[in-house]
């Protein structure tokens, strides 16, 4: 948005029209400026759309009366990088946030994120490999967590939407008891599983079809599992805990 005062001085002349001209740098400025309304007695300004990224213009403002035109001296100023946020690749205890930018270049890139949707409070710089850029930030299992990128080139800086992904769970086996055809395993959700949903625990025997047994929250961390029809020899059991994220064994 370009903006423009006249001058407190300019006596009771009606002004008959105000405008801009703009254009890139490296060209030349257009043979008529856009005009506007004015605003009121003295103040006018124009939204400008379908600028390129990353790049620098100039603006001179005109202004006409009865008595001629004035132009102010010209400026310039450089566009924002366009970025977008990226969709991330979470796991329990670390995530990877992605990001990409159109533009020549951006000077920074990064990422603002936290738990919350409306106070994205931690800020960390992203690793960019051409457009593209990422970083990686520690999580809690089961924690939903919310991110939005950034791109930066001197003062001028863009933000893309608010994306969210839920992390992975977490299940260890603390012990259990093995008979001739059956096993009790006992599996614990770890102290600092988060509450985003509840997870279906359950258990695969040798290979087979995955087989769901219960559920677990961080009020409920601790589960008994009873796996039958072992056969005769060794047998692989593998404990698993699950989100819309996926499964973790």
């Amino acid at each position: 948005t370009l903006n423009c005062s006249l001058k407190s001085d300019n006596g009771d002349a009606t002004i008959t029209s105000v405008g801009f001209y703009y254009c890139k740098s490296a060209e030349a400025f257009p043979k008529d400026p856009t005009t506007v309304s004015l605003l009121d007695d003295r103040t006018f300004s124009i939204s400008i759309t379908g600028l390129t990224a990353v790049t620098e213009y100039k603006v001179k403002a005109v202004a006409t009366n009865a008595g001629g035109t004035s132009t102010t001296d010209e400026f310039t100023f450089t566009t924002a990088p366009t970025v977008a946020t990226v969709k991330a690749s979470p796991d329990a205890r670390q995530a990877v946030l992605n990001g990409t930018f159109v533009g020549n270049d951006a000077t920074t890139v990064g990422f603002m994120w936290g738990t919350s949707e409306n106070s994205l409070s931690e800020t960390l710089d992203g690793q960019k490999s051409n457009n593209n850029f990422s970083a990686s930030i520690t999580t809690v299992p089961n924690t939903k967590y919310y991110f939005k990128a950034y791109a930066q080139n001197g003062t001028q800086k863009a933000e893309g939407e608010v994306m969210s992904f839920i992390t992975l769970p977490e299940i260890t086996v603390t012990g259990g008891s093995y008979g001739s055809s059956s096993a009790t395993i006992i599996a614990e959700l770890p102290s600092d599983i988060g509450n985003a949903e509840t997870l279906r625990i359950g258990y695969n025997l040798n290979g087979t079809s995955d087989i769901e047994v219960t559920t677990g929250d961080q009020n409920n961390r601790t589960h008994t599992i009873e796996v039958s029809n072992l056969k005769d020899g060794e047998n692989t059991i593998k404990v698993f805990a699950q989100n819309s994220s996926g499964k973790a064994y």
